[in-house]
């Protein structure tokens, strides 16, 4: 309602009502992930991990179902059907993808996976939460695409120095660990147990580029010149 006027009224039967205080309330005819979350731990079919049974991990409208194998997934997704045809939900079938993680050894399943009466197509990646996740968890492309991010970030702070006429060791640096580095490093508590080529090649770029010097010059002395650790370090730390 705004001054004199008053949007008509709706019935609502399902869908999530958002509070006065950005908060949001769950009453009974409201859907709840919670209760999505409570069928599908029922079932026992997540992976085991230590002494936890891990089967779904939810985040905001993402959901993300583990299993062992294809007939468990299979039942998740049966349970994950009934749920959304109680609350009137539908999915998404352009972000629903199955991935098969398994040794380079291993072949890829052949099973059907379905959401309703509907296939789910399998993928050899796919992005969760910023990481590009592929089925042999290599984490290649995930790699490569956070230093094509960060080479963009890069040829902004190159812009800056440019324009500038130049600036200082201090202030490249900074530039470089607030605009650079936490593109570069992003999710390396995941993938950051290796070196890869590709974020070793940016960073070598960022110090030779302001030192001046040749391509050839060597990487651990210029990173020393520079005094920053290198990228190996920095993705263990995160």
């Amino acid at each position: 309602m705004r001054g004199a006027c008053e949007s008509r009224t709706h019935p609502l039967v399902s869908g999530v009502i958002p509070h006065e205080t950005g908060l949001y309330t769950f009453p009974n005819i409201i859907f709840c992930v919670y209760d999505l979350a409570e069928n599908i731990n029922e079932l026992g079919c997540g992976v085991k991990f230590n002494e936890e049974t891990i089967s779904m991990l939810p985040y905001a409208d993402d959901i993300a179902l583990i299993t062992p194998d294809e007939q468990s997934l299979q039942l998740m997704l049966n349970k994950l059907t009934d749920w959304c045809s109680k609350w009137k939900l539908s999915v998404n079938p352009e972000k629903t993808k199955v991935i098969h993680f398994r040794p380079q050894s291993f072949s890829l399943t052949d099973f059907q996976f379905k959401w309703a009466n509907h296939d789910i197509l399998k993928v050899n990646s796919y992005k969760y939460l910023g990481i590009w996740l592929d089925e042999h968890l290599t984490f290649d492309k995930s790699t490569k695409e956070l230093a094509n991010s960060a080479s963009r970030a890069l040829g902004a702070v190159y812009g800056k120095f440019i324009s500038s006429g130049g600036m200082s060791h201090t202030i490249y640096t900074k530039l470089y660990n607030s605009m650079v580095e936490p593109v570069l490093v992003s999710g390396g508590g995941i993938w950051g147990t290796k070196s890869y080529n590709v974020i070793n090649s940016l960073q070598n770029k960022a110090c030779k580029y302001v030192l001046s010097v040749g391509k050839n010059t060597s990487n651990i002395s210029t990173r020393g010149d520079m005094g920053w650790f290198s990228c190996v370090s920095k993705q263990r730390i995160s």
